[in-house]
């Protein structure tokens, strides 16, 4: 741990140390760093650190919060109430995870009103979500927009059929996209729009879906859509939400790739150029950057759909015996 700065009062921070491996929830560095970012707000706001800090401890609170005296007047202009046990509780455990986190700067803001989202389902469920299970909710959500799956939270606990129970992660995914048909044509509607608008086939680019990037590559590539014509387009269109399907249906994580070359880039790898490129981010600027970190940047093997003309084929040679 680093110095400790000289506004905050030691024996009382020592205090809430020792208080948080008593009961067994000791901070991390990085937790204790966040501590101090709280309570530097709290000094700057000309709060009293030192009753911020024994209130805590003489309560066995692992969060930090104003006087009672001054929040006892925050509440009578109608601020929110504190959390009940589950909740609280699912707010340390959230705490603790965006400590270990030490996620990129465009994400960390997300992750936290996640977490809050998190936290006020658990008090309403009563329902305390463990460290482990808020990253599997985390890792299963992260590629939609927080705004998204608040909405899908709010349809769900208004639902009469499952609103009783707490959601799961396909409960709120469901409630975000629907099926996996109305799934398909989200992602369709993104490719459609990215290629007769901006930033078009020319640009390399990253979507925000890494089974986009997955089933593009499957069908030729991303500078292989501006060879298509209107009267393709159909097609195109069925073919990518077959495939988009196929893959959701069996919750396939297949390899991808980290980013859809652009017909400018494969002109220039042709020419030996393989310089630093701009690449487009489509949908969600945070997810777009994940799926570029998660993709392979190594050559992957291209698969292919047999057309009906070749599947019929196959089948007549089998009833033949050959």
């Amino acid at each position: 741990m680093e110095k400790l700065p000289d506004w905050l009062p030691v024996e009382a921070w020592n205090g809430y140390v020792e208080m948080r491996k008593r009961i067994k929830k000791p901070m991390t560095g990085r937790a204790e760093q966040l501590r101090l970012v709280d309570l530097q707000k709290f000094h700057d706001s000309g709060y009293d650190v030192a009753a911020i800090l024994d209130q805590s401890t003489a309560n066995n609170w692992t969060d930090l919060y104003e006087p009672k005296d001054r929040r006892t007047q925050a509440d009578r202009r109608g601020s929110i109430p504190q959390l009940g046990k589950c909740g609280q509780a699912t707010a340390d455990n959230a705490r603790d995870w965006l400590a270990e986190q030490g996620g990129m700067a465009d994400t960390l803001e997300d992750q936290r009103k996640f977490a809050a989202l998190l936290s006020g389902l658990a008090d309403y469920y009563k329902q305390e979500i463990s460290k482990a299970v808020l990253r599997l909710y985390w890792e299963g959500l992260r590629q939609y927009d927080y705004a998204a799956i608040e909405k899908a939270c709010w349809a769900h606990t208004q639902n009469p059929d499952t609103g009783m129970f707490m959601p799961k992660t396909a409960d709120i995914i469901k409630m975000i996209a629907g099926r996996t048909d109305d799934q398909a044509k989200i992602a369709w509607a993104k490719v459609d729009r990215a290629v007769r608008s901006f930033p078009g086939v020319y640009q390399t680019v990253a979507f925000d879906d890494p089974l986009i990037h997955r089933v593009l590559f499957d069908m030729g590539g991303w500078a292989q859509m501006g060879g298509k014509s209107e009267d393709e387009w159909p097609h195109v269109a069925r073919e990518f939400e077959t495939r988009y399907r196929g893959y959701r249906m069996r919750s396939d994580r297949p390899e991808y790739p980290a980013k859809l070359l652009g017909i400018a880039a494969k002109e220039n790898y042709a020419e030996g150029q393989r310089g630093p490129e701009d690449v487009f981010l489509i949908g969600s600027r945070p997810a777009a950057i994940d799926v570029l970190k998660g993709g392979s940047e190594r050559p992957m093997q291209q698969v292919t759909m047999a057309s009906p003309a070749e599947l019929a084929t196959v089948l007549i040679g089998d009833a033949n015996g050959t």
